[in-house]
């Protein structure tokens, strides 16, 4: 994933933050690949984690979102991408970083 000059992979948004998400985050695994998926909460505006193979395990960060294109209630998916990223996910699970530094586990379902 790309990200900004300047930007520093690090905790950010909380995925517990009922404004930005319905409910926490999820990995979906079909016999396509992985994606992240979530509902958006009730004063969303559009917004695409970040992830990194970090420590053996795939974690995902929010850092910002826009501030236009409410999409309060959607369900999208973002797909994960990478060799390293899905051996990370496989073999250490998924994880968000929390604002506080803390990582809380993500739900890997079929």
């Amino acid at each position: 994933m790309s990200t900004a000059m300047g930007w520093r992979f690090g905790p950010g948004l909380s995925c517990k933050a009922t404004g930005l998400f319905a409910a926490p985050p999820v990995v979906v695994h079909r016999n396509s690949g992985y994606a992240l998926a979530w509902t958006y909460g009730k004063d969303a505006f559009f917004f695409q984690p970040n992830y990194r193979a970090l420590d053996g395990r795939l974690v995902f960060v929010l850092q910002a979102t826009s501030s236009s294109g409410n999409v309060a209630g959607s369900r999208t998916e973002m797909p994960i991408d990478g060799t390293e990223n899905v051996a990370a996910l496989e073999s250490g699970g998924a994880f968000w970083w929390e604002p506080d530094g803390s990582y809380v586990k993500l739900e890997v379902t079929p």
